[in-house]
C-alpha cells in the first residue's frame, strides 16, 4: 500500500516546478539528508502526505538511494512547509490544496481533545481537497468475539436510524464494503453503485439513503485496522488517482490522530458518546 511504500513515485510535473533546496546537489553520505519516515517526522505529517507531495510534483527528492528511496534535506522541507502554507496567495491551489488540507488536518488533530473535533476537522480536509463529497465520518473499529469487524461510530454524527438499523440487521449476513475494507486493509471505492458491482448490503443502503458513489479507507495503525475513514457521493463520482491518494494520506493522518489520543490520555478516550434514538446524519457541509 502507498502508506507503506519507503520508495516514492517519481513527479508528475517538471522538476523546475518542484521544491528543493537551492543548495548543491546532495550525496547519500550527507549527514543532513533524511529518509521518508524522519522526513515527515520533521514536518508533523504521515508520510503517505509526503508521498502525495512527490507524487504531485510539489517536492523532489534531494537524493535517491540505489534502491530508489527518497532522500530529503531540512531546508527543501521547510521550503515545502512555507509553499504549503502560502499556496492560496500563488495560483497554485490546484495543485497543493490537498497538502494543505492535510497538513491541517494534522494540525487540527493534535489540537483535538474530543471526538467531535476529530471528525470536524476530517471534514474540513475533506471538503476542502475533494468538493462534491456529501457526507464524511469516521468509524473505530470495536471487535467481538465471533464479529471481528463491528465498528462504533467516532461521533454522534452517525447514519439515519433506518440505514443504521439496516446495516445492523443484515451486516452478518450479506457484505458490506465497510467489512471488505476491514477485512483486506485496501480501500473499498464505488464510482457509481448502480452501474458497478458492489457488495450486497452496500447497494442495499445505497436504495435506502440514496447515495451513488462511495470511497471507504482503512485507517491503520500498527499493522491492524484501528477504524474507516468513509466519503459518500449523493451523485455517481469519479475518485481520480489524486484523489485516492489524498484520502490514503488523510487516512494516515487519522492513524496517527487515534494512536495520540487527546490530551495524552488513554485510548479509551476516543470513544463515542452515546447516541440518542432518532438522531440523525450530519452531512460534511454542515
Amino acid at each position: 500500500m502507498l502508506a507503506g511504500n519507503e520508495d516514492l513515485e517519481r513527479p508528475l510535473m517538471p522538476e523546475h516546478l518542484a521544491t528543493r533546496s537551492a543548495a548543491p546537489p546532495a550525496t547519500l553520505d550527507d549527514p543532513e539528508l533524511l529518509g521518508t519516515l524522519a522526513a515527515a517526522h520533521y514536518l508533523g505529517l504521515h508520510r503517505s502526505t509526503l508521498h502525495l507531495a512527490v507524487k504531485q510534483g510539489v517536492l523532489t527528492a534531494d537524493a535517491r538511494t540505489p534502491g530508489g528511496h527518497a532522500r530529503f534535506r531540512r531546508a527543501s522541507l521547510d521550503a515545502l512547509r512555507a509553499r504549503i502554507g502560502v499556496a492560496s496567495a500563488t495560483g497554485e491551489t490546484a495543485l497543493v490544496a490537498p497538502l494543505r488540507a492535510l497538513a491541517e488536518l494534522a494540525q487540527a488533530a493534535r489540537r483535538a481533545t474530543t471526538p467531535d473535533d476529530l471528525w470536524r476537522a476530517t471534514v474540513a480536509a475533506v471538503r476542502r481537497a475533494l468538493p462534491g463529497i456529501d457526507w464524511v465520518t469516521v468509524a473505530l473499529t470495536a471487535p467481538k468475539p465471533g464479529d471481528p469487524f463491528a465498528v462504533r461510530p467516532l461521533t454522534r454524527h452517525v447514519l439515519p436510524d433506518r440505514v443504521s438499523r439496516d446495516f445492523q440487521r443484515m451486516r452478518h449476513t450479506v457484505e458490506f464494503a465497510t467489512t471488505t475494507a476491514l477485512r483486506t486493509l485496501e480501500a473499498a471505492i464505488c464510482e457509481d453503485v448502480a452501474a458497478e458491482e458492489a457488495p450486497a448490503g452496500s447497494r442495499r443502503l445505497a436504495r435506502i439513503w440514496r447515495f451513488a458513489a462511495f470511497a471507504i479507507y482503512p485507517i491503520i495503525g500498527e499493522e491492524q485496522a484501528a477504524g474507516l475513514l468513509i466519503c459518500i457521493s449523493a451523485s455517481p463520482r469519479r475518485f481520480s488517482a489524486a484523489d485516492r491518494t489524498f484520502l490514503l494520506a488523510a487516512a494516515g493522518q487519522l492513524a496517527l490522530a487515534l494512536d495520540r489520543a487527546p490530551s495524552g490520555g488513554p485510548r479509551l478516550a476516543w470513544e463515542a458518546p452515546p447516541t440518542r434514538e432518532g438522531e440523525g446524519v450530519v452531512q460534511a457541509d454542515h
